[in-house]
Order: structure tokens, then C-alpha cells, then sequence
């Protein structure tokens, strides 16, 4: 199981956002602030690193100095890997009968192509299950953004960082954690 962390984008006049899918260089901070505003703030420097207080949270947040920051893949970088995320919910924890998990995952190629699957299950009254697979396309890596081209013509603009080692990342896609 792997902590869902989140990239938190500061720019420099003090803005801070969360929960971003698209490439940095493609947030509209004013826009933002319309559609999701518990997700931006501003952010100042102190002795520990970087104080935020999100408008949803009691308490502000410290991002020390010394903590890791998710990575841009160097240039001409070719993902060659699956990457897998699994999430869900429920109430057995509390004495109740629904729980929910999902599966998301990405192969990709080092010759440019990928393909994506998903798994629903769920125990429950009245039980649903499904899975998806096998859409997929191309892919290109550019700094911190990927770019899917899906075979029926779709194409999706997604943010895209690595945390730990090159040869053995924490996948950030979109702004959801993925492992390998």
C-alpha cells in the first residue's frame, strides 16, 4: 500500500496549488481558484521550509526545505514499465457491509506506445465488478508533461514527476501516485 502524496506547485509570487492534473505550465491560477479553491493558497517561507494553510484544513501545513521534490525526467527519457494504483473506500472498519476497491494501471513502452486497464470490485448488497483494458496509443515525455494519443483519437495532457530513484520510482500521473 503506498501513502497517496500530492505535488504541491509553489510559484514564485506566493501561490501554492494542490491537486493538479495538468502540467505546471499549464495551470491557470485564476481559473483554478474558480473551480477548485480548497486547492490553492499562498505560501511563505519560514525556518523549517514552506508554511501553507489550505482553506479546507485546521491547521497550516510545513513543507520542510529538506523534503523531497517530485523529478522531472531527464530529456529524451522513455518510460519502459506498468504502473499500477490502487484505491477504494468503504464502512467494514466501522461495523458496516460496503467495501470498494479500484485498480488503475498504465504499461508503457520504450518504443512510445501504451495502454491502460481498470479494475472495479465491491463487496456489498447488490455487488458491481468491472474491468477495462487494452485502450492505449502512443505517448510523448516532455519535462513534466505527458501527452496520451489514444488509437480512437483522443488525446489527454496530463502532468507527469518521479520521486526516489530513476531506476526505481514513485510515479506521480496527473497528480495520483503510482508504483511499479
Amino acid at each position: 500500500v503506498l501513502p497517496d502524496y500530492y505535488p504541491v506547485a509553489l510559484f514564485k509570487d506566493g501561490v501554492a496549488v494542490r491537486n493538479y492534473q495538468q502540467p505546471v505550465a499549464d495551470i491557470d491560477v485564476t481559473d483554478f481558484v474558480k473551480k477548485q479553491p480548497d486547492d490553492v493558497t499562498r505560501w511563505t517561507r519560514n525556518a523549517k521550509g514552506y508554511s501553507l494553510q489550505w482553506p479546507d484544513d485546521d491547521e497550516p501545513e510545513t513543507i520542510e526545505a529538506s523534503a523531497e521534490r517530485p523529478k522531472i525526467f531527464p530529456a529524451g527519457h522513455k518510460l519502459n514499465d506498468y504502473w499500477k494504483r490502487l484505491s477504494g473506500g468503504g464502512n467494514t472498519a466501522m461495523g458496516g457491509d460496503v467495501s470498494v476497491a479500484v485498480s488503475n494501471g498504465y504499461r508503457f513502452f520504450s518504443d512510445g506506445r501504451f495502454s491502460t486497464d481498470s479494475a472495479v470490485s465491491s463487496s456489498a448488497p447488490g455487488v458491481f465488478a468491472g474491468s477495462t483494458g487494452d485502450d492505449g496509443g502512443t505517448y510523448t515525455l516532455n519535462g513534466s508533461m505527458l501527452v496520451l494519443s489514444y488509437g480512437s483519437g483522443k488525446v489527454k495532457r496530463m502532468s507527469i514527476y518521479y520521486g526516489g530513484e530513476l531506476n526505481d520510482p514513485v510515479l506521480w500521473l496527473g497528480g495520483d501516485s503510482f508504483t511499479n
